[in-house]
């Protein structure tokens, strides 16, 4: 991203934690960009604003609560499920409880250490469905198998089936 385009959104960040009437668009611009920067009291603010917390941006590709899921920021996400969240909202192409597979298995593979199922346990907790395919018809399961992620095979494993299905 450009100086220039970081610099708009930083003035926007601040025009709607100034309080000025925003729309809501631009209150979702907000949220998305104080969850990227990790910052939970920009996030705390926006949300009280009544903010659209399950609008999705199109040139961000996503939504607030994928992007606390890209940053692995529990205590965000969990905001945001507070909030409204929708935990079967796609984005960037996969489901929350998907991308939180990739970034808990790919992150701790990078640090070499384990991963946890913090963030998979709490969208879980909140509704996720580990069966939901993405548009490649592969589902959460599928993505934990890939990594080899037996933990996150036996928690969705305890998730009764979705009637509707």
């Amino acid at each position: 991203m450009d100086q220039d385009m970081i610099r708009a959104r930083e003035r926007n960040l601040k025009e709607v934690l100034a309080g000025k009437q925003a729309d809501p668009l631009e209150l979702a611009a907000a949220l998305y960009e104080a969850a990227w920067q990790q910052d939970i009291e920009a996030v705390r603010f926006i949300l009280g604003a009544g903010v659209d917390v399950n609008q999705f941006l199109d040139e961000a590709h996503g939504t607030a609560l994928h992007v606390a899921i890209e940053q692995d920021n529990l205590e965000i996400t969990q905001m945001l499920l507070d909030a409204g969240a929708d935990p079967n909202t796609m984005s960037y192409g996969c489901t929350a409880v998907q991308h939180a597979v990739d970034i808990t298995c790919d992150g701790a593979w990078q640090a070499g250490e384990e991963p946890t199922l913090d963030l998979i346990r709490l969208l879980i907790s909140r509704g996720a469905d580990p069966e939901r395919q993405n548009q490649f018809g592969k589902s959460a399961r599928d993505w934990a198998r890939q990594y080899a992620y037996q933990d996150a095979l036996d928690l969705f494993d305890t998730v009764p089936p979705d009637p509707s299905e």
